[in-house]
């Protein structure tokens, strides 16, 4: 995930995107929904879905799923749009 770039967005309830492009539309690789009122993390394809890929305890245990989640060929983040990238 260090290779994406640092949340590049947040939905209205604090999920945090990742995408391997830094502009918007975004490349959406994974998302992190906190954990909250006693709930685990969610580990999501795209923040906005209600497809949960995994739940995780802890912060550290949702990063580790979520980055079992990434394209195994995904290289660092690129300048510009989805679009752009093709």
């Amino acid at each position: 995930m260090r290779a994406s770039v640092p949340p590049t967005y947040q939905s209205s309830h604090w999920t945090l995107g990742f995408s391997s492009c830094t502009g918007h539309p975004f490349r959406d690789e994974v998302a992190i929904v906190p954990s909250h009122s006693g709930s685990p993390f969610r580990v999501k394809r795209h923040p906005l879905s209600d497809d949960v890929l995994g739940e995780a305890a802890t912060a550290e245990e949702a990063v580790a799923l979520a980055m079992r989640h990434l394209p195994t060929d995904l290289g660092p983040a690129v300048a510009g749009t989805a679009e752009q990238d093709g």
